[in-house]
């Protein structure tokens, strides 16, 4: 084994350790809320979504890769529409790299957000998952994913079961 190898290997124990130390759901939760504590984020995110390999209706876990796939989304978005914004009269380049770049957030960070929204709210609604639902089916209009005024359809074909519309 040469030196380079053994560096690898010795720098990938720790993640390892990590979710070799606590593999069943409880433990794995808490430990992905110590390390959000000791801001870790990343490490934080591999622990929930191993809980969801394990249990892939956690709510907790839902919850947190949503927040955290819409944040990083909402990161992006703020970044490429900060560097767009400084151009008064955008080229047609410019405006379809902006436009690339928008539907490269959706399938990145917000689809994703999305997926574990959808799962987390049949399990549980909340004015919170409602609001990040809103902002996602804003943000799918305003690329064109969704057609203009299709919003409230959506959320109640996409989020609301038939048994459970009020």
């Amino acid at each position: 084994m040469n030196l380079k190898t053994f560096v690898l290997i010795i720098a990938l124990l720790p993640s390892c350790w990590i979710v070799a130390f606590a593999q069943n759901v409880p433990a794995l939760l808490q430990q992905g809320k110590d390390l959000l504590d000791q801001n870790k984020t990343d490490e934080a995110v591999a622990c929930f979504e191993k809980v969801l390999q394990l249990d892939s209706k956690n709510y907790d876990a839902l919850v947190f890769l949503c927040n955290y796939h819409f944040l990083i989304g909402q990161k992006l978005l703020d970044s490429i529409e900060t560097a767009y914004l400084v151009h008064e009269s955008p080229t047609r380049m410019q405006v379809t790299q902006f436009n690339m770049d928008l539907k490269s957030i959706y399938a990145t960070c917000y689809s994703k957000a999305e997926a574990c929204l959808i799962k987390a709210y049949l399990i549980q609604r909340n004015d919170h998952l409602d609001n990040l639902a809103g902002q996602i089916a804003d943000f799918k209009e305003r690329i064109g994913i969704l057609a203009p005024g299709a919003k409230k359809s959506w959320f109640i074909r996409t989020l609301l079961p038939l048994s459970r519309i009020p």
